[in-house]
């Protein structure tokens, strides 16, 4: 695995692969500098064009990345080979790719891509290497059930799960508009004003994959801060910026690689 690809501290059954980018190598320029993968941030389609064929070379040529135009939803798309020509576009295409917030297969060489810049990105997958899938999950994606509907295209009941980069509690605060979404009590804490809190995204995600069957110890937390780490893209940190991306992907060798 190349340098732009980071494995990830998860352990995964024979076959199933996973990694992240991190901001630096890559072709974008200024606020987007470094691997930009987000065609829809305001940066030079050539450049992201470039990033995305530096991700492409990465993972070799055998294994295709799928990306989604994320819209802050719940919609899943099961994907196979078939439709791997609608998804996954290069910059500059005529076309856009799904709008969706997930992505699901049985299919290997098919690389489901998140991009985020303080979202939560989670990937999931079964304990025999059968199906995988990536989610992107901001509040409003965690409030309209973007991670039950991910979990109900799996065929197994027996998942693991791995939750990514973002914007950790102590830089996320929302207001009651946000907070009265949800009904955690341990997902926020107060900022003592009445009307703001602070919020952590993986306390979340963790508490609705648990209640969609999940083990807590099936359940690994990076618990990285992206505002915290210029590693990561930030959008809270720097406003306009570029995406990193976590993917996940299988493959018929059956070398573990995490």
């Amino acid at each position: 695995m190349t340098s732009i690809l980071q494995p990830l501290n998860w352990l995964l059954p024979a076959g199933v692969h996973a990694a992240t980018t991190l901001r630096f190598p890559g072709s974008s320029e200024r606020e987007f500098a470094g691997l930009n993968l987000g065609t829809h941030v305001g940066d030079d389609l050539l450049a992201v064009e470039q990033n995305r064929q530096m991700l492409s070379a990465a993972l070799g040529e055998a294994v295709k990345p799928a990306y989604i135009n994320q819209v802050h939803g719940h919609d899943v798309i099961e994907l196979n080979s078939d439709d791997y020509q609608k998804l996954c576009l290069q910059a500059g295409d005529a076309n856009l790719p799904s709008d969706a917030d997930a992505l699901y297969t049985q299919d290997q060489n098919l690389a489901l891509v998140v991009q985020v810049a303080d979202c939560l990105p989670i990937l999931l997958s079964d304990k025999n290497g059968q199906e995988v899938a990536a989610v992107h999950a901001g509040w409003r994606g965690l409030a309209s059930g973007v991670i039950s509907q991910a979990l109900e295209k799996f065929e197994s009941k027996s998942l693991t799960a791995w939750l990514g980069p973002a914007i950790g509690p102590c830089h996320y605060q929302v207001d009651s508009g946000v907070y009265d979404r949800f009904e955690s009590a341990s997902a926020f804490k107060s900022c003592g004003d009445g009307a703001h809190w602070m919020m952590s995204l993986e306390t979340l995600a963790t508490e609705q994959l648990i209640e969609g069957g999940l083990d807590e110890v099936d359940i690994v937390a990076t618990n990285t801060c992206t505002y915290c780490h210029e590693r990561y893209f930030s959008y809270r940190r720097e406003g306009q910026t570029g995406r990193f991306a976590a993917l996940i992907w299988m493959t018929a060798n059956k070398t573990s690689e995490g």
